[in-house]
């Protein structure tokens, strides 16, 4: 009996000291051949050398909050204005002013990037959306002393990107009202602006891959591992970073199927839930692309176009959210097209179109604030 207990515990000390010397290579050769910013995307500091967007970060001494992707001043924990020209205001804080109204926009290249309107010189939506509302000749609404229209954005997200910022970085601004900006391109499975290059599994049935903040990436957890768990193996290994990869392959991020539709939808309706359970107004607007490779406000050949913006409306409205959709505002969607994107496919907006916008997002915020 107990040689068979030795025998037994043998096999155990060899079999635990094979998975540690697994462990140990796997980390190693992950550290020496996987290229993680393939992966993840450039995490803040290969930005921060990089000097992405021509800002001079070392005087500004920018970090990124892990909690919720965005960059600040370490001198006054403020929101860096200069890398969010969509916003209103030089300064962000966190704390809502008293008897301000915030509202919180959640979108992609629509809302952010130096090319809306192509001059980006305050002819955003958001931007003249705030202009509007902070019109005292034309608006005054008692309790309320204005208006901060706040977009959390960036180019290629799509929208469950968008409901992981909704729920990391939007909801700590308590906002009065969030606006959805969709678009037909946010059925595509994954983009990876925010260093997020993994939405779901490529695998029918499988996990679905929920992202952290962890090395100032944005990275998939590992499938029934506990957050505290994954936190701390994603932060300290690169073989776990690697399964994390793995386990939730990437697709084609131009391929669509129903799955991503449904993936798309599914976001939007955790995005309700939660601002359900904060009594907080929600509002989607579909900016539709003004590409004149085909008529997106028409049936197209694709699951995206008339089809899409219907099921979305049906979706939206039966959630008890409002719905926009920009193909009701101009009788050619093409009419909008931004003057300097030459390219078929480019499907950004003109001054125009985003005062079109604008205009629709402040009858919906007046309508909200009445009710």
């Amino acid at each position: 009996m107990k040689k068979k207990l030795k025998s037994i515990f043998i096999k155990l000390l060899l079999l635990c000291a094979s998975v540690l010397l697994f462990l140990i290579a796997g980390e190693i050769f992950c550290r020496l051949f996987f290229d993680e910013k393939i992966s993840f995307g450039m995490s803040g500091q290969d930005i921060l050398r990089n000097n992405e967007y021509g800002v001079d970060y070392e005087k500004e001494q920018l970090y990124i909050n892990k909690e919720n992707g965005l960059y600040y001043k370490l001198s006054s924990g403020l929101l860096f204005s200069d890398l969010y020209k969509y916003f209103d205001t030089k300064t962000i804080q966190l704390e809502k002013l008293k008897n301000k109204f915030r509202i919180a926009v959640i979108g992609d290249s629509f809302s952010t990037g130096a090319w809306y309107c192509c001059e980006n010189k305050g002819c955003g939506y958001a931007q003249q959306l705030s202009a509007m509302l902070n019109n005292k000749n034309e608006i005054k609404i008692e309790g309320i002393d204005g208006f901060e229209v706040l977009p959390f954005a960036a180019p290629g997200l799509n929208t469950y990107q968008e409901l992981f910022l909704l729920k990391e970085a939007v909801m700590q601004y308590e906002p009065d009202l969030v606006v959805l900006q969709f678009t037909d391109n946010d059925i595509e499975p994954m983009r990876s602006p925010l260093g997020a290059s993994l939405i779901m599994s490529s695998q029918p049935d499988s996990h679905e891959a929920d992202l952290m903040v962890v090395k100032d990436r944005l990275i998939p957890e590992v499938p029934y591992f506990g957050k505290k768990i994954n936190y701390f193996l994603l932060k300290h290994s690169a073989f776990f970073r690697f399964i994390a990869y793995k386990s939730s392959l990437a697709l084609d991020p131009f391929f669509i199927s129903q799955e991503t539709v449904e993936l798309a939808f599914d976001s939007v309706k955790n995005m309700a839930g939660i601002l359900k359970n904060k009594e907080v107004p929600f509002v989607v607007i579909n900016f539709t692309p003004t590409t004149l490779a085909q008529d997106y406000c028409g049936y197209t050949d694709n699951l995206e176009g008339k089809k899409l913006h219907e099921q979305l409306n049906e979706l939206t409205v039966g959630l008890g959210a409002s719905f926009y959709n920009m193909c009701d505002y101009v009788a050619d969607i093409h009419a909008i097209k931004a003057e300097c994107e030459n390219e078929k496919n480019a499907h950004h907006y003109n001054r125009e179109g985003h005062r079109l916008a604008a205009e629709a997002l402040k009858s919906a915020v007046l309508k909200i604030i009445e009710k």
